[in-house]
């Protein structure tokens, strides 16, 4: 009886050294160390460039939701253009604002997303994120000869941020309109965004008219 159960305990030692050795060979399936990649200004890993129109429209909601300027760069041509609705620009005109070149080029666009990066993080407030949400029918256009394609689509867009003085609450700021963006496959292979054409809908400010009040330097952080 001795040696059947030195026997069994044997065979149950050696099923447990069987088992573990084996569980790690499979974690180490998972565990393996990675190539690892630089951060963006927001601490998040730098995304590839867009391998399709579709992507570039994903990877612009994802650009927003982070606020990572280094992202939203990549979607954007060299020759980027963004043109703000006419009536938008008149608005601000009317109210003695000092008028904005339209359509504006990728610095005034960089400088742009660089003074809401400042202004949802002082002492006063903290970002909490851009939701960007298309809604309504979205058209894709696609043209076989210039090798160009649009997308059209509504579009509603909230900034969230918190009030810092006490007591602590959130709050956001919320635009609505249409956009149309045209994209283009550029030289190295990427699409990026080289036209943006914002158009408002109805009393909701428009982003570009949010854009807009920046790009003339107003108070447009919120009080």
């Amino acid at each position: 009886m001795s040696i059947e159960r030195n026997g069994a305990r044997a065979r149950r030692s050696g099923a447990i050294l069987f088992v573990a050795a084996a569980l790690l060979a499979f974690a180490g399936c998972f565990f393996q160390p990675r190539d690892p990649k630089d951060p963006d200004d927001n601490g998040n890993p730098n995304t590839e460039p867009a391998k399709s129109p579709e992507e570039v429209v994903e990877k612009l909601d994802l650009s927003f939701e982070r606020f990572s300027r280094t992202q939203y760069e990549i979607l954007l041509a060299e020759d980027f253009r963004f043109a703000p609705d006419r009536g938008d620009s008149s608005d601000l005109a009317d109210a003695g604002h000092t008028p904005f070149a339209e359509p504006w080029g990728l610095i005034k666009e960089d400088e742009v997303f660089g003074r809401l990066v400042s202004c949802f993080n002082d002492n006063t407030t903290r970002l909490g994120g851009i939701d960007l949400a298309y809604n309504g029918e979205q058209v894709w256009t696609d043209s076989s000869v210039t090798g160009y394609s649009t997308f059209e689509s509504g579009y509603d867009l909230w900034i969230k941020y918190v009030r810092l003085a006490p007591p602590t609450q959130e709050d956001s700021l919320a635009f609505g309109g249409s956009v149309k963006l045209s994209i283009r496959q550029d030289d190295d292979g990427a699409f990026r965004i080289y036209r943006w054409e914002d158009f408002r809908l109805g009393a909701v400010k428009s982003w570009g008219y949010y854009k807009g009040e920046v790009a003339a330097s107003l108070s447009y952080c919120p009080e």
